[in-house]
């Protein structure tokens, strides 16, 4: 798996930002011990290994409890000495020193429980502690697991154990090798025969089956990723749809799916001169109703990130990514470079000014006046927030941010700094002003929306429906888009949800689908 830039990139995903819920770690990602209440887990999620943590992991805890308790130690705080003090204590055990205590030694429990802790002290390259001294120094965490197989075959959770390790380090064209060979351990145990609590599979299953999307898909089946919406805008009579798989339009009178362009993970969208443009991970492309035409695109397994796009008010395109900024040249059908904008550029807009107003992740919200720059640093008199994560310009002209920790966020130009406005909510995510008929329209990233009309609040619950007679539950909800005819669209992980009012009473209905178009 890449580099460090990757992991970051996708973990901040995970946490609510556009894309994959993956991590691109197995083993540091399944946090199951929190389903274990044993003295040793809890005490373990210190990070450190104390001496009550090594007592456990030397007794007699069944393997599950002693693999809660290393996942729980994880790899954040000091996951080199955990390992190092193991091995010092195993070597007390057996009364034996470096090259004199081998894996011959030990019992499965304590190859497992090593393997483990190894795995966490370098979870990328998997190298042994001091391969020069010998013995456990030298141990890497695949053959220790691998000999613990072989010692307990019929142990659960050392074959699952096995496995997250063995998958760790698959490289991304192989993705679909970290859900089919999890998988694979659960097809070989029966629920019965399993000595992991089923709450602890379940955990680790929700991180692993995310995966499965990267495995191939049956004759005529649907990447879900075509659901997982981003953005949406309208385009030729279509609704267009930046998803986690590449671009899905949908008829906007049907709303049935017409088609769906595998783009990779696509989190922006625009419309010029009658074309879509997209907006992907390490590909910038154009959609003239036949075929896509690629430009500024560079190698994705050396650089990471996703293009922005926004038109400024001369209908001219803008393209940003991290801290470069391009300006689309119509007559050249080309990309001309600006000058670095000066911090990575996360999300932005402009005002109907003219106004360049961009998101600096986690810092705060930069503005562009002329050629004039000016801060709003996170938790300050100008911006109290903590966690910007979309800059919207709604119908009046305001300028608006979601901030994920905080609410929203409206700016006030006569007192240069923004004040929170509308309901008080965390997870802000997106928001839509419909002048005509008086209504704001508040998103929250888990829960669902809010209306304001007239001076009333009226909260829409959209994690939980019944569509066709199934139970569907919209876990993560990421944008919006406002028809002319008053309609609301809500993009959510797994359909298309419409809230309309129909004889006096606002109605909601779900648009899905697994078939191909």
């Amino acid at each position: 798996m890449r580099n460090w830039s990757l992991f970051i990139l996708v973990f901040l995903v995970s946490l609510g930002f556009p894309g994959p819920a993956l991590a691109d770690s197995p083993i540091t990602s399944t946090g199951f011990h929190q389903h274990y209440a044993q003295a040793g887990v809890v005490a373990a999620r210190s990070g450190r290994m104390s001496t009550p943590v090594l007592n456990f992991l030397l007794g007699r805890a069944p393997t599950d409890q002693k693999a809660a308790c290393v996942n729980a130690l994880s790899w954040q705080k000091d996951p080199t000495g955990n390992a190092q003090a193991f091995v010092k204590a195993l070597e007390g055990k057996y009364r034996k020193q470096g090259k004199a205590l081998s894996t011959g030694d030990l019992a499965a429990d304590e190859l497992m429980t090593l393997g483990y802790l190894l795995a966490m002290h370098d979870y990328f390259k998997f190298e042994p502690l001091e391969k020069a001294r010998g013995g456990l120094w030298a141990a890497q965490p695949k053959a220790l697991l691998a000999e613990a197989v072989l010692r307990s075959p019929a142990d659960f959770t050392i074959a699952m154990i096995a496995a997250l390790i063995a998958v760790q380090n698959t490289p991304d064209k192989d993705w679909c090798q970290v859900y089919s060979l999890v998988q694979a351990v659960l097809d070989r145990f029966p629920a019965a025969d399993r000595n992991l609590k089923p709450e602890a599979v379940k955990s680790i299953m929700e991180y692993i089956g995310a995966y499965k999307k990267y495995c191939p898909l049956p004759a005529g089946q649907l990447d879900l990723g075509f659901l997982d919406a981003q953005e949406m805008i309208p385009y030729a009579g279509q609704l267009a749809v930046a998803t986690l798989a590449g671009v899905a339009l949908w008829d906007s009178k049907t709303h049935k799916l017409l088609s769906v362009h595998k783009r990779g993970i696509t989190v922006s969208l625009a419309v010029l001169g009658g074309k879509l443009w997209a907006g992907s991970n390490s590909t910038l492309a154009r959609w003239d109703g036949r075929a896509w035409k690629e430009y500024l695109k560079w190698d994705g397994t050396q650089k990471t990130g996703f293009y922005r796009l926004a038109t400024d008010p001369k209908g001219v395109l803008h393209v940003f990514w991290n801290r470069s900024h391009w300006q689309y040249d119509a007559t050249g059908d080309r990309f001309v470079a600006l000058p670095t904008e000066g911090f990575n550029f996360f999300h932005g807009a402009f005002s109907t000014t003219g106004e360049l107003w961009g998101i600096s992740l986690l810092k705060g919200i930069r503005r562009k006046s002329g050629t004039a720059w000016f801060s709003y640093a996170t938790k300050s008199a100008g911006y109290p927030g903590r966690d910007p994560r979309r800059v919207i310009v709604d119908a009046r002209k305001h300028i608006w941010i979601a901030d994920f920790a905080n609410g929203f966020f409206r700016f006030d130009p006569v007192k240069d700094q923004f004040v929170q406005d509308g309901p008080k909510l965390d997870k802000a995510v997106d928001l839509r002003v419909d002048v005509a008929r008086g209504r704001t329209w508040y998103l929250h990233y888990t829960k669902g929306v809010t209306l304001v009309e007239n001076g009333k609040l009226q909260a829409f619950d959209l994690s939980r429906e019944i569509l066709h007679g199934q139970v569907i539950h919209h876990k993560y909800l990421r944008c919006l888009h406002l028809a002319d005819n008053g309609d609301l669209y809500v993009g959510t992980e797994n359909a298309l949800v419409r809230i309309y009012r129909e004889k006096g009473t606002y109605r909601i209905r779900s648009y899905t689908q697994t078939k191909l178009p």
